[in-house]
């Protein structure tokens, strides 16, 4: 109910072209009348919220050490929850709090809206002012944090975490394989933050309150692509594949949703999607198809509530599956190059298997999936060593 209320949310905001911030205020009892640092720093962060940064750019208002190092310098545009990015909703902002630890000013603020008539607080975010410069909130709370240089990926943990270097090898070499497999040149080393759990993750990437926090169970992770960064939970550990597997997203940004979220999914982890195996939700799907016949993929748009399972994620796993039994990797990358939207995708589809109706080729492969579950291939080998991915 969650989600749904918020893409029915998002959507309404998101009609025009370019959107961003309407209004920056602040709030009572904050003195920037005679206090001036509180004032610079006040103008400084609403200056930059009207200067729509929802769009990368050589943003007078950033810090330059953050503007070398990262390609989406501001964590809160590319964080992975939300897409777009706050900045590009019509919110409102307004700062609720200037803390001061020495020379550093961390500002919070509320990003807010409506929704026919109903007050809507989105997210409460921090960010930094030091030097007279923002700067990511991420590095202030990670700090004290522990940290291990691998090949391909820089951990970065929380201080009572257990590191397993037998993960992160496990880990390296699937990176490894990927950027084979896709012909990925990993210019920029991944970032992998370990995280406690999901409330943790939130905070550490600048948030005191985002719309889902609290959820259970209190599972989740999510891939910057922009910066190749991984923020993830214990559970999930040093070899997050489902994360890791997002780096494809970084070469084929623009590929069909479906697509990308199924190879996320695609593989024989025993956490291919929330702490459960790919056939775990892909048994759970089969079975709402099976007791909801009025379901159909002709046009890819499709309402399956599951609980603790994302319906889209297998389903385009399943898509890429076909593909891949059609035409193999060539083929599959062929499409990731090519096809955009639904209609694209459903095309390509129709042509590759000479058919004039998808929705019973992806039940039929789906069906034949889960009766020959022990029997079932991965068509792309993304397998390293084993199974177990924590």
């Amino acid at each position: 109910m969650l989600k749904s209320l918020l893409v029915i949310i998002l959507f309404s905001l998101v009609i025009e072209v370019e959107c961003q911030i309407n209004e920056v205020s602040i709030n009572v009892g904050i003195d920037t009348l005679y206090n001036k640092k509180n004032a610079l720093s006040f103008n400084l962060w609403r200056n930059y919220l009207l200067s729509n940064p929802h769009v990368i750019n050589d943003s007078p208002y950033w810090n330059k050490d953050e503007k070398l190092q990262w390609k989406s310098y501001d964590f809160l545009r590319s964080e992975g929850y939300w897409n777009p990015s706050l900045y590009g909703l019509e919110l409102n902002n307004i700062v609720l709090s200037i803390e001061e630890y020495g020379d550093i000013q961390i500002l919070n603020s509320m990003f807010y809206g409506f929704y026919e008539s109903r007050f809507i607080p989105y997210a409460i975010t921090k960010v930094l002012v030091k030097n007279n410069k923002l700067a990511n909130y991420t590095p202030f709370y990670t700090s004290s944090w522990a940290r291990k240089s691998t090949k391909y990926i820089d951990y970065i943990y929380y201080p009572k975490y257990i590191f397993s270097d037998e993960e992160s090898l496990e880990a390296n070499l699937y990176v490894e394989k990927i950027c084979s497999l896709f012909d990925i040149n990993l210019n920029h080393k991944i970032t992998y933050f370990i995280a406690e759990n999901c409330d943790e993750l939130t905070k550490l990437k600048g948030f005191d309150y985002s719309i889902g926090m609290g959820r259970s169970p209190n599972k989740c992770a999510y891939f910057d692509s922009y910066n190749n960064i991984v923020y993830t939970y214990s559970l999930a550990g040093e070899n997050h594949k489902h994360e890791l597997t997002h780096l494809i997203n970084t070469k084929y940004r623009d590929a069909n949703y479906l697509l990308l979220s199924g190879l996320s999914v695609y593989n024989d982890s025993e956490n291919s999607h929330l702490g459960k195996s790919f056939f775990y939700h892909l048994v759970k799907l089969s079975r709402f198809i099976n007791n909801h016949p009025e379901v159909n993929f002709n046009t890819l748009n499709f309402d399956i509530s599951l609980e603790n399972s994302e319906s889209t994620y297998f389903i385009g796993a399943m898509i890429v599956h076909l593909i891949l039994k059609k035409g193999g990797i060539k083929l599959l990358k062929k499409a990731l190059e090519n096809l955009k939207s639904n209609k694209d995708l459903i095309e390509f589809i129709k042509t590759e298997y000479k058919i004039k109706d998808i929705d019973s080729l992806i039940k039929e492969e789906i069906k034949l999936s889960v009766n020959n579950k022990e029997k079932f291939e991965f068509l792309i080998s993304f397998s390293v060593k084993n199974k177990k991915s924590r």
